[in-house]
């Protein structure tokens, strides 16, 4: 049976990310692994198209270590209610999640896109709400579903499926385009 083997990342909504930064990058020492920006529509349109409403200002991935990402994501308006998250469309249902200062979501690995399939059929079997696996165009190697635990708090599952025969191809363009680091103003 497929099980998850660790988590991936978890995402924390922040208000300043320069100040958040000076924290987690400049005391703690984490590396940022990549940035995205609103203001580089390109990267959010390819990942996301219209389902988000409440776009953040920035998102920054800073590597934890064992292949764990720490996620910051920048909403300088999370405090109106109802816009707390950043991605609850992608969740499924109709939700707000996250309030400032709070965990986006957390986001636990599996190995292969293969046992993504297997635990989206035992989370449907099991009764729960879940998003279809998708596979965002900047991380396209990246497959992951999202769904909601038993009290309301937003789960990911998701997979970095290098097995995927397109990965070559990818990691070219990724690399050639700088996708991974997609914020024109870096702080």
């Amino acid at each position: 049976m497929t099980r998850v083997n660790g988590v991936n990342h978890i995402a924390i909504v922040v208000s300043d990310m320069s100040e958040s930064l000076r924290l987690y990058r400049d005391i703690l020492g984490l590396p940022i692994v990549s940035t995205m920006s609103a203001s580089q529509p390109r990267a959010w349109e390819q990942s996301s198209g219209d389902r988000l409403k409440n776009m953040p200002s920035r998102l920054y991935n800073l590597d934890m270590g064992g292949g764990i990402l720490l996620t910051l994501v920048e909403l300088p308006d999370a405090l109106v209610l109802g816009r707390s998250s950043f991605a609850n469309e992608l969740w499924p249902g109709d939700r707000a999640i996250t309030p400032l200062g709070g965990t986006d979501h957390v986001s636990m690995s599996v190995e292969s896109e293969a046992d993504l399939i297997e635990i989206h059929a035992r989370l449907i079997e099991g009764g729960f709400e879940v998003s279809d696996i998708e596979s965002l165009e900047v991380y396209p190697f990246w497959k992951q579903l999202r769904f909601y635990d038993t009290i309301g708090n937003a789960l990911e599952i998701s997979t970095w499926d290098y097995g995927d025969a397109r990965w070559p191809e990818r990691r070219e363009r990724i690399e050639r385009e700088s996708l991974l680091l997609g914020d024109p103003d870096p702080v």
